[in-house]
């Protein structure tokens, strides 16, 4: 593993030597981010040499917010195809995490989706492959094995509900086709999840496993005992590709300062050697709304400017 704060010390001064770093028997991996992408990170993004880019939170309830009344010409589709653009623009590839369950559609009292109106969902999948013809990576769904959640954001299906969301799988498997790539991204945030996990990998419904880690301080500098036994029983029992798809230290909310630099970058790169040391097939790092890739101009933020510089490292840049 590679500790910056004895090897990338000098990138507070913005004088980078990189480590040259060979990790026996390693393998490529996914190297991206999930970020909004605007007019002004793009440049910054771009010279990372990043090829996967996570766009999130394209929403079914926006699409469809009354039983009927669907349109692609709202703020949410908007939003997301100017961002699907500039990843195209960039030669990356993005990533389409697709959710949202309308009030409309829930069983009457909760937040789950009720199974009768999955042909709607199936409706809006379609409209989304029609605007987005590009995209070969779909999520369904953002830590679905979440019980509760954030309104029409994330979870809402949870351990009891895993039957009904590997059913919303199988149809919406059906609507994308062969030719495209359909995602998972677990929480890991609940023993439940190893339970849900095992459902999912079972119903062989998913090219794409990706599992969310914020790890707390204690293990900055070292791999939890739990989470890499996760990923070791993972492995062993699904064929697909295995991906670490928010891999960042939790903090998200915390302003950037030297401080809150050397823990996240730490743990980038520990976990990027934690990788090709455990053949997981992909890292992406959240950027979303931590401060350090939210749409702020970049070259301004020395931290966030070497946050890239490492993000570039990694990426072979």
């Amino acid at each position: 593993m590679v500790d910056l704060y004895r090897t990338f010390l000098p990138m507070m001064s913005l004088q980078i030597a990189y480590p040259q770093i060979d990790y026996p028997g390693s393998h490529p991996i996914k190297l991206g981010m999930q970020a909004t992408i605007s007019e002004q990170n793009t440049l910054s993004i771009q010279a990372t040499g990043i090829e996967y880019i996570q766009l999130n939170n394209l929403l079914w309830s926006a699409y469809e917010p009354e039983r009927g009344n669907a349109s692609a010409i709202n703020p949410n589709f908007t939003s997301i195809l100017d961002q699907y653009n500039r990843v195209i623009a960039l030669g990356a590839e993005p990533i389409l995490i697709v959710h949202g369950c309308p009030a409309w559609a829930r069983i009457p009292g909760t937040m789950f989706m009720d199974m009768a109106n999955i042909n709607s969902w199936l409706d809006f999948l379609s409209a989304v492959m029609e605007r987005f013809p590009q995209v070969k990576y779909f999520q369904i769904w953002q830590e679905p094995d979440l019980t509760g959640g954030m309104e029409d954001y994330f979870g809402f299906w949870g351990n009891d509900r895993v039957t009904s969301y590997i059913h919303l799988l199988e149809e919406s498997n059906g609507v994308l086709g062969d030719n495209r790539v359909v995602c998972a991204g677990i929480s890991c945030a609940d023993p439940l999840s190893r339970n849900f996990l095992n459902e999912i990998i079972a119903s062989n419904q998913l090219d794409v496993i990706g599992l969310h880690y914020y790890p707390q301080l204690a293990w900055i500098n070292k791999v939890d005992p739990s989470f890499n036994d996760t990923i070791a029983s993972v492995r062993e029992s699904f064929l697909g590709e295995l991906w670490i798809s928010e891999a960042n230290y939790l903090a998200r909310n915390v302003a950037l300062n030297e401080s809150f630099f050397f823990r996240q970058a730490n743990w980038m790169l520990n976990m990027y050697g934690y990788c090709h040391d455990a053949l997981v097939d992909g890292l992406f790092f959240y950027g979303w709304n931590n401060g350090w890739m939210a749409g702020s101009d970049l070259k301004d933020n020395p931290y966030a400017t070497n946050i890239l510089k490492i993000l570039s490292f990694l990426a072979g840049g």
